[in-house]
């Protein structure tokens, strides 16, 4: 009797350890959601599996812009040619800015979060890592006070991060735009950063 009677305790304790389990794997799928990571590196192939057609696309003097839109971003990517062996040339992302849209409109001046800047670059590190560039540092390597006045103004308007390898991002407090850029067109690998995802890209 007390085998028996204590069968439906067992039973109970398992469905709570699986309705635990069910509910940490649930959780642990949506912080890995992707929202709006394009990466320096990325072939125009897959920037079109991650987004779909672009809203806009143009031709440039070293390759090709496309504009995409997900959700609220607005995703605008550079892509610049790559050398291979035999002359065979691929396209890959070399520059990418991003924005967010206002909801319900078309206009981009709306301030991309702190997480949001922190996501896209942790995702474009490219196996490297970005550090803050402190902007009263930045003017004090200029020697010319017309140069010092014009970096002192815009201070308190943009963020910078750089890459040991050359890479750089900006952040516009009055555009709002994220631009980031590899060091150079040849050096344009995919990035590697593995840091939280925005989701649907």
């Amino acid at each position: 009797m007390a085998r028996g009677g204590s069968q439906p305790h067992n039973m109970s304790k398992k469905g709570m350890y699986n309705m635990k389990h069910l509910a940490l794997i649930t959780i642990l799928a949506l912080l890995f959601i992707p929202v709006a990571d394009a990466r320096l590196g990325e072939t125009v192939k897959k920037c079109k599996k991650r987004y779909g057609p672009p809203t806009e696309e143009k031709a440039t003097q070293k390759g090709l812009t496309k504009v995409y839109r997900k959700g609220d971003f607005v995703v605008e990517v550079e892509f610049g040619l790559r050398q291979h062996v035999l002359f065979f040339k691929t396209m890959k992302a070399v520059a990418i800015t991003y924005s967010k849209l206002a909801p319900n409109t078309r206009t981009r001046h709306v301030p991309l979060s702190e997480e949001e800047i922190g996501t896209f670059l942790e995702v474009n590190m490219q196996g490297e890592s970005w550090k803050d560039v402190n902007m009263m540092m930045e003017v004090a390597r200029h020697a010319s006070s017309d140069d010092q006045a014009r970096l002192l103004q815009k201070a308190d308007d943009i963020m910078i991060w750089r890459r040991e390898d050359g890479g750089a991002a900006t952040y516009g407090k009055a555009s709002h735009e994220l631009v980031i850029r590899s060091p150079r067109e040849e050096d344009s690998g995919e990035g590697t950063g593995k840091g939280h995802e925005l989701d649907g890209f």
